[in-house]
Parts: structure tokens; C-alpha cells; sequence
């Protein structure tokens, strides 16, 4: 199994997002002011604004066949997490060992407006494989999703691999997320998509290590 994985991942690039399934989100979605669209041969994948408190903020870009989804990566904050969706409170048994598992390790997380249902990012592969069949820098799940995993993969989302995401939005398409004023485009890899996840990348180091794309 490791074997086969590893040469589908050889033969992936870094335009196979993620393919997720559509979530809803409450948080309000970034306004688009402008007329004109940007143009890309590639869509990038990291986005860093200043927002107007004077605080930035990275959105990781998941392009998805009928939409586009922005995870806000960064800031982050230290665990644990108070979920907003209580173990007791789920009536699937999958639901709750997500949640308790999840509620169990100190997860870093990102955003301050809730959504409901979190999403978790992560660079675990096997989890990706299992749940989109792709390879890509980085993965982002719903506990729904997650609830489909066996126990065994699922333990293997860990504060080292994954973060806990409050706050994202989505765009119908790249062509309305492009149209998004005040942000910088970005190009990262997954060196940078780790460093992400570590928790060691600085906006600064951000810019730095991304590479910006007109």
C-alpha cells in the first residue's frame, strides 16, 4: 500500500487540490469590490492580506471543481479547542469519536469567527489519500468527512500534522475569488504548507519563502 501511494504522489503536482465535498459557512464572506478579475496561468494557493484592524491574516486556497474554498491558516493560537459541536451532542457514534479525539490533544487553531463545524487542515497523507484519492500540500476536512476513517487513521491526525480551523469562506468560483481587493497572491509549496502546519512560519517568513504572484 505505501508503495503504490508513494508513486501516485510522484505523479501529482501541486494543482491537484483537494477535492472536498460543498461545507456552509456562516462566517461572513470577503467582500469583492473590483470589476476586473485577475489573470492566472495558476491559481495561487496562499493569500496574505492586512486586514483593517492592522492585523494579516494567510488564507490557504483549496480549488475544488465547483467552488473555492479560503482556510485561514494564520494567525494561530494554541490549544485546546473548544469545538462547537459537543460529543454528547452527536447521535453518530463516528461523529463523537471525531470529536473526542480532536477535544482529546492540544490542536493549534486559526480564525476568531466561528463557522459550526470546524474544519480540520492537515499534511497527514494517508488521510488525504484515503479521503480524496489525490495528493496535495496540504488537506482540509470536515468531521463529517473524518468520521468515515477507521479508528486507526484517524489517530494518526496529530498537533504535529494537522490544525483546527474556525474561520473560512468560499467563493463560487476562482474567477470571483480573483476579484478580492486588498490581498496579496501568493505561490507556495509544500515546504511552505509545512511550515504552516508547524506552526513556525511568520507572516514575514510567509512572503519570504511564497512567491508572489502579479
Amino acid at each position: 500500500m505505501t508503495s503504490i501511494i508513494g508513486r501516485a504522489w510522484a505523479c501529482q503536482t501541486f494543482t491537484n487540490f483537494t477535492h472536498l465535498s460543498r461545507t456552509s459557512s456562516h462566517a461572513s464572506p470577503l467582500v469583492a469590490t473590483s470589476r476586473h478579475s485577475k489573470q492566472f496561468i495558476v491559481p495561487p494557493n496562499l493569500l496574505i492580506s492586512q486586514s483593517s484592524n492592522g492585523m494579516p491574516s494567510a488564507l490557504w486556497l483549496l480549488h475544488r471543481p465547483d467552488s473555492v474554498l479560503g482556510i485561514v491558516v494564520s494567525p494561530q493560537s494554541d490549544g485546546p479547542c473548544s469545538l462547537s459541536c459537543d460529543a454528547s451532542g452527536q447521535t453518530d457514534h463516528r461523529m463523537r469519536r471525531v470529536v473526542r479525539h480532536l477535544g482529546s490533544l492540544p490542536f493549534r487553531t486559526t480564525g476568531t469567527v466561528p463557522v459550526g463545524m470546524p474544519m480540520v487542515v492537515h499534511k497527514n497523507h494517508l488521510v488525504g489519500w484515503c479521503l480524496d484519492g489525490a495528493a496535495a500540500p496540504l488537506y482540509a476536512h470536515t468531521l463529517s468527512q473524518l468520521a468515515r476513517l477507521r479508528s486507526k487513521r484517524l489517530k494518526t491526525l496529530l498537533p504535529s500534522n494537522a490544525i483546527i480551523c474556525r474561520t473560512y469562506y468560499e467563493w463560487d468560483s476562482w474567477r470571483e475569488a480573483s476579484m478580492e481587493p486588498g490581498w496579496s497572491w501568493y505561490q507556495a509549496d509544500e515546504e511552505v504548507a509545512n511550515g504552516i502546519l508547524d506552526g513556525r512560519m511568520t507572516f514575514d517568513d510567509l512572503r519570504v519563502s511564497a512567491t508572489e504572484v502579479a
